[in-house]
């Protein structure tokens, strides 16, 4: 029974090491990150800050929660996959955010002082580098 006991306890303490580890990793990836989509007529944005994840659609706060240790793992991964260096020069697939077809969109990555802003692109359409990223902030609505 002790033996069991000194397994379980051990196991728990790997996990939560493992989990202070991770959101340590995390913290050191980027500081801030903002996916925005605005018309004349709506806008919607997303803003991740340390933990916490908003969501303001028509400049109206619709969501606010903290993050789980999973999906900051999963949206630093996302984000580290990017050449942020080169996000101002992506090509966009379609551009019809120019005369209102669609939702004008931009992200923005903080990494110290240091801030990465994307090429314009529509809001259902974005550059293929930045499609997954995109299109896990917009799921993980709270």
């Amino acid at each position: 029974m002790k033996l069991k006991a000194l397994v379980f306890l051990s196991l728990v303490v790997v996990m939560l090491t493992y989990s202070a580890t991770s959101c340590a990793a995390f913290q050191k990836s980027f500081n801030n990150l903002t996916y925005s989509a605005m018309s004349m007529t709506s806008s919607d944005e997303v803003l991740v800050s340390g933990r916490i994840f908003k969501r303001v659609i028509n400049n109206r706060r619709s969501a606010e929660r903290q993050l789980k240790t999973s999906e900051l793992l999963l949206i630093s991964r996302l984000v580290e996959d990017l050449d942020l260096t080169l996000i101002n020069d992506l090509d966009v697939p379609s551009k019809r955010h120019r005369f209102d077809g669609a939702m004008l969109a931009l992200v923005k990555v903080q990494i110290g002082e240091k801030i990465y802003e994307s090429v314009p692109f529509d809001h259902d359409n974005p550059p293929e580098q930045l499609r997954p990223l995109v299109d896990y902030l917009i799921s993980i609505s709270p």
